[in-house]
């Protein structure tokens, strides 16, 4: 079809040079309009030679349809072609050039409409497959974390702890973060880095655990008899604050609920 409207555009051009060369042969012919003594006779030839003017004029114009429809134009085409008031040929040209970068654009930004779908598309997946991962994080370290704050604030099922679980249970929240640290921001690691020093005392020695910051007297006191005294060597000679160690739990789990529901953010440093 675009070849086809190529063509057809081409022919109306070459015709209307022709015709404009043509008119310019005729225009530029010599009105003989002699009186008296200019000729032998004497007779006004002005009107003989106005005839001879429109009877090539008739001529040239016959010819013009001939040839346009030999070509195959239509009745419209042929009328537009024959108009000796028609628009500039620049203006076809223009009209020629867009009809034919028409189709380009188009495909052009089709392709880039398409190209950002696929992108999208593409994030939207990252992003649910990150959601995923950090949901799987939170269900393994949540109950952990929990059962650890009740024991240090003496609540829940506290009883059913002691201080070798409590540190078993520490190693597997250590371990979770640090192996998935990078698929949460920065603040999230430092939040579960404060969140440690208030719960524990690291560095006991060569070899030796992480001791218990225990809030000792709140612990005894709401522990009644069911406090074992064979825990002390795992408790810190520094004494944590059991109030301090419940914001910081609610900080810990409020940060890592915020960054799974909300805007994902990965951590870019090491």
């Amino acid at each position: 079809m675009l070849s086809q409207v190529f063509l057809y555009k081409i022919a109306v051009l070459v015709l209307w040079r022709k015709r404009d060369r043509a008119e310019y042969r005729v225009g530029s012919m010599p009105m003989i309009a002699s009186r008296g003594a200019d000729r032998p006779d004497g007779v006004d030839h002005a009107l003989s030679d106005r005839g001879l003017h429109d009877m090539l004029g008739r001529r040239l114009h016959a010819a013009r349809r001939r040839s346009l429809r030999q070509g195959g134009l239509s009745r419209s085409g042929m009328r537009q072609a024959m108009d000796p008031k028609g628009v500039p040929i620049w203006i076809e040209y223009a009209k020629l050039i867009i009809s034919m970068s028409t189709p380009i654009v188009t495909g052009i930004v089709g392709y880039l409409v398409l190209q950002l779908g696929f992108g999208i598309e593409k994030n939207k997946q990252l992003n649910q497959e990150l959601v995923k991962k950090r949901l799987a994080f939170y269900d393994a370290v949540a109950p952990d974390l929990n059962r650890l704050f009740c024991f240090y604030q003496v609540v829940g099922d506290w009883s059913d702890l002691d201080p070798a679980k409590i540190i078993e249970m520490t190693r597997r929240i250590d371990k979770n973060f640090y192996v998935y640290r990078f698929i949460f921001s920065d603040k999230i690691f430092e939040t579960y880095i404060e969140f440690s020093r208030g719960y524990f005392e690291p560095y006991a020695g060569a070899g030796l655990p992480a001791r218990l910051r225990l809030d000792v007297h709140y612990v005894k006191r709401q522990m009644g008899s069911k406090f074992d005294e064979a825990w002390l060597p795992n408790v810190a000679r520094a004494p944590g604050d059991h109030g301090e160690q419940s914001a910081l739990y609610r900080r810990l789990m409020t940060d890592l609920g915020r960054t799974i529901t909300g805007p994902s953010t990965v951590s870019t440093t090491g």
